[in-house]
Order: C-alpha cells, then sequence, then structure tokens
C-alpha cells in the first residue's frame, strides 16, 4: 500500500517539477497557463492502473505550495471556507516552499475535481503559489 501511495505522490509531484521557483510577475504573464484538466485526468488514469477502483470515492489532498507562509494560510482560509480539511503548514526544506494540504472526499471526475478547485484559485492570483494539483490514495 505504501508503494501505490508513493507512486500517485510521485506523479503529482512530477507534474511540479518544472516549476521548482516560482515564477517572478513578467515569466507568470509569459508561461502558459497550467492545464489542470489534463494533469486531473493524469493522476486519474495513474490511479486506476495501480488498481485503484475509480468508480469509489476517494480523499483528495489538494497540495499548496508557495514562497510564503502567509500565502499558504490565505489559500487554506479559503479551503476551510469551501468545508476542505486543512493541515498544519510547514515548511519543506527541498523544495524550499511552506506547504500545506486541502483534503475532501471526492469521486474521481475531472470536471467534479475543477468545480472544487476553482473556488480556491482566485486565492493563488498574484501570489508564488505553485498550480494547485492533488494527490490521492490508492482506493480498493
Amino acid at each position: 500500500m505504501r508503494f501505490r501511495l508513493l507512486t500517485v505522490l510521485l506523479a503529482s509531484a512530477a507534474l511540479l517539477a518544472c516549476q521548482s521557483t516560482a515564477p517572478t510577475k513578467q515569466a507568470q504573464d509569459e508561461a502558459p497557463i497550467f492545464n489542470y484538466a489534463k494533469a486531473d485526468q493524469q493522476l486519474i488514469d495513474t490511479l486506476a492502473e495501480l488498481g485503484s477502483n475509480i468508480v469509489e470515492e476517494h480523499q483528495l489532498s489538494f497540495i499548496v505550495m508557495c514562497e510564503k507562509k502567509s500565502e499558504v494560510a490565505k489559500v487554506l482560509a479559503g479551503g476551510v471556507k469551501y468545508k476542505f480539511s486543512v493541515d498544519d503548514i510547514h515548511f519543506d526544506q527541498d523544495k524550499k516552499y511552506w506547504r500545506s494540504t486541502m483534503t475532501k472526499p471526492l469521486y474521481l471526475e475531472v470536471e467534479l475535481i475543477q468545480k472544487q478547485r476553482a473556488p480556491l484559485l482566485p486565492y493563488l492570483n498574484n501570489t508564488s503559489c505553485l498550480p494547485l494539483t492533488w494527490s490521492a490514495q490508492v482506493v480498493m
């Protein structure tokens, strides 16, 4: 079971690997828009390949990573408003980002995941935060 969770977490981390540092305002303006639908579908496909029952509800943990602790706190406050369970904020020494997760039980449907993420995206505007991706454990 640990291997499966690790694999899904690594798949999620791979989606963020291209953004090891927060882009500047100019780079954000010039950078392509993150394709959440594609990333969501890739994670769903990875869970299915690992044997997860994709018609069952999963605990999705949205990953919040920002250069400033206050930015993470702002996003988490939005998560609480939209009924997410939030974890403590901690500093990731490897990535040099403040991070936390917001968890909610959801079905693995791209449209549903996007609908739950949509009200949180305004909290990421004008911040150093990375795209709001997610991870989940395999559900048998």
